[in-house]
Formats: structure tokens, sequence, C-alpha cells
């Protein structure tokens, strides 16, 4: 029990370290979300609706992946320049 505190102690104090962490969880949770929901989309409607199911899957995350790629570097430069204008509002701050 010791070990699972030390570990949230952890996270909550790291804040970088926190949300790839999560990420991460809710990666594995839904990847295990859709195996339980594949072999019962197999057993109650046979393998050809599992197999349609497997694909329908795997081209979601095909263009999550594309979208992330797309994404990521207009994140980074919005948050770029959130931090230029915050560190230019408090060198104004301190030469007044």
């Amino acid at each position: 029990m010791k070990s699972v505190r030390a570990i949230c102690c952890f996270v909550s104090n790291t804040w970088l370290v926190a949300a790839p962490l999560v990420i991460v969880f809710l990666l594995i949770a839904v990847l295990i979300l859709a195996a339980i929901v594949g072999v019962i989309i197999e057993r109650v409607f046979g393998t050809k609706a599992a197999e349609g199911f497997s694909a329908f899957g795997l081209n979601v995350t095909m263009w999550g992946a594309e979208s992330a790629l797309v994404l990521t570097p207009i994140g980074l430069a919005i948050y770029a320049s959130v931090r230029l204008a915050r560190w230019l509002l408090r060198k104004n701050k301190k030469e007044s």
C-alpha cells in the first residue's frame, strides 16, 4: 500500500509526468474494452461482424493518429505563443 501511495504522490507532484500516464492508462483501458466488445460481437453476430468491427477500430485508430500528427504542431505553436506573451508581459512589468 505504501508503494501505491508513493506513486500517487509522485504523479500528483510532477504534473509533467501525470498527463502522459493518464493517456497511457486510458489507451490501455480503451483497448481492453474494444477486445471485450469484439468478443461479444463475435459470439452474438458471428465472425464477419467481428471482423467488420475490428476494421472499423483500425480506421478510427488511423484517423486518430493522423489527427494527432496534424494537431500536435498547432498545439505547440499555440502554447509557445502564450508562453511568449506571458514572458513579454512579465518583462514589461519589471521595466515599468
